[in-house]
């Protein structure tokens, strides 16, 4: 039997990017610790219902305010774009696990 963990960490973002190739522009956080780049993303697991039934959408962000690139290199860059990819990554596996459940009623699951 498969068993999906699922972290939940409560964050508001009035602005965020849904998930697409970054430039370094998108990249509007200060700079903290000694870092030369830092990536923050989120995965938003949405409902929405319709007639009783219920309907989840996972969505991977990234948060430009809280992420920044201190030292422009394009190797750096795409190492960035990798925690971003591995994100939208893991929102495709979370809808793929909700799959069963779409279109149920609440005490179907």
């Amino acid at each position: 039997m498969k068993y999906l963990l699922l972290l939940i960490f409560f964050t508001h973002s009035p602005e965020y990017i849904n998930w697409r190739k970054l430039t370094y522009n998108d990249f509007k956080g200060a700079r903290t610790g000694n870092f030369a780049a830092l990536t923050s993303t989120q995965i938003i697991l949405e409902t929405t219902q319709d007639n009783g039934k219920h309907y989840f959408n996972a969505t991977a962000r990234f948060l430009p305010y809280r992420s920044f690139i201190y030292v422009s290199n394009e190797k750096i860059l795409r190492h960035e774009q990798l925690h971003f990819d591995i994100t939208e990554l893991y929102a495709r596996k979370i809808d793929s696990a909700l799959i069963p459940f779409q279109g149920c009623y609440p005490k179907q699951y």
